[in-house]
């Protein structure tokens, strides 16, 4: 993987703190754009299971972390955005997306 000077780290919550569950939520959209290291099982810690992974999505590298209770909800001072070339390509991001998610305001979207 690539070494970016600052990764961009998010901390999910999934069932049982298993984060295999994100990877192949992710994994299904961003195919062959998306890959994953190896999973970083961390053992029981305050918020219950949890694991680590990094990944790189379109060549930029995350870390990923699941545990199976929340600690703090994602909200709207968080956001990417994916830049498309054509309207197929948005809407397949899109109809993803908010296929669990939903729509908001001004042309964003909030996946599950």
């Amino acid at each position: 993987m690539n070494q970016n000077k600052i990764i961009p780290s998010l901390w999910f919550t999934a069932d049982a703190g298993n984060i295999s569950n994100v990877l192949a939520y992710y994994k299904i959209i961003f195919d062959k754009d998306f890959e994953a290291g190896n999973i970083i099982p961390l053992g029981q810690t305050p918020n219950g299971n949890t694991e680590m992974c990094e990944v790189q999505i379109f060549g930029q590298k995350y870390s990923l972390m699941s545990t199976e209770i929340e600690h703090h909800a994602f909200n709207d001072a968080l956001a990417f955005t994916i830049n498309c070339e054509y309207q197929n390509e948005i809407d397949k991001f899109w109809n993803y997306f908010t296929k669990e998610g939903k729509e908001v305001q001004c042309g964003w979207c909030i996946d599950k």
